[in-house]
């Protein structure tokens, strides 16, 4: 039986937080704590290097933005936009992410630790060479992402779509795949050691045939 993964650890934030002036979020290297950050329009803003811990953040347009080197500790973020975000080297601590739109976002290098990731939007992101551990993936649509070289072994995804996502030289070993669409995933190889659960015998006979090259005739 594979051993079962433990669950994130979730982020500790106070009852009462600051509702910051908007103006004062949109800098590089800033430092905020206990905020409440909500309908904040930061689209393609450099915020390289800032560090937020213990907050809310709501309903933020993120669209376009540098996160490079952000750090986000203790933190939950909701219905907000952040496609086609630049977060190379950033650092996720105890993050709840829920609803969020993060089509085409580059997690390259990243470092996420008890991380929880639901219904949001991942199609095409990027977690090149990026390290999840306690990392959870629940309802997501993240057709074609790239975990290209990422060590995914504390990573669970719940009910998935991973069409055509790929896992080369990906660290799989424990990772758990539940209930998930593995239509044309590539990279089949490197997920040795994960286990697999609730998906289609049919198709995921396929996928594994087609990493083969193994041809199954009607």
């Amino acid at each position: 039986m594979p051993t079962t993964l433990p669950s994130p650890t979730p982020p500790k934030i106070q009852a009462r937080l600051d509702r910051p002036d908007a103006s004062t979020l949109a800098e590089p290297d800033g430092h905020y704590q206990n905020l409440h950050v909500d309908r904040v329009a930061l689209e393609h803003c450099d915020l390289a290097g800032i560090e937020v811990s213990g907050s809310r953040l709501d309903r933020l347009e993120l669209a376009h933005a540098d996160l490079t080197g952000a750090s986000l500790r203790d933190c939950r973020v909701a219905r907000s936009d952040m496609a086609n975000l630049t977060a190379r080297s950033v650092g996720l601590t105890r993050v709840d992410v829920h609803g969020v739109r993060l089509t085409g976002a580059q997690f390259i290098d990243a470092r996420l630790r008890d991380v929880t990731v639901v219904e949001a939007k991942l199609d095409l992101a990027v977690f090149r060479f990026a390290k999840l551990h306690r990392v959870e993936f629940r309802d997501c649509t993240m057709p074609k992402a790239d975990f290209t070289g990422a060590d995914i072994r504390g990573v669970h995804f719940f009910r998935c779509d991973l069409s055509a996502a790929q896992f080369s030289q990906a660290m799989a070993d424990g990772a758990r795949l539940t209930e998930c669409w593995l239509d044309g995933i590539g990279g089949v190889s490197s997920l040795r050691g994960a286990a697999i659960a609730g998906a289609d015998p049919t198709a995921l006979s396929q996928v594994f045939a087609g990493a083969l090259g193994i041809e199954i005739a009607g």
